[in-house]
């Protein structure tokens, strides 16, 4: 499991959160349509709290942390 990422409320930190994403496909071979499916609805799930939830607030961040619940 990777840390948690810190995002600031700003939407150019959206490419960060594509990084973290893309790393964790990586890291768990995710096949290109599961990533597909989980990129659309982290980053969408990401702008909302950016941009309804903290109003683009700077000084206030939204936290990307992915959880994995092994079989």
């Amino acid at each position: 499991m990777n840390d948690p990422l810190i995002l600031k409320s700003n939407l150019e930190e959206i490419v960060r959160a594509q990084h973290y994403l893309n790393s964790l496909k990586e890291e768990k071979k995710w096949s290109s349509d599961f990533f597909f499916r989980i990129e659309v609805s982290v980053l969408e799930a990401v702008k909302n709290a950016m941009v309804h939830g903290n109003k683009c607030n700077k000084d206030k961040v939204v936290i990307l942390n992915m959880f994995d619940k092994e079989n």
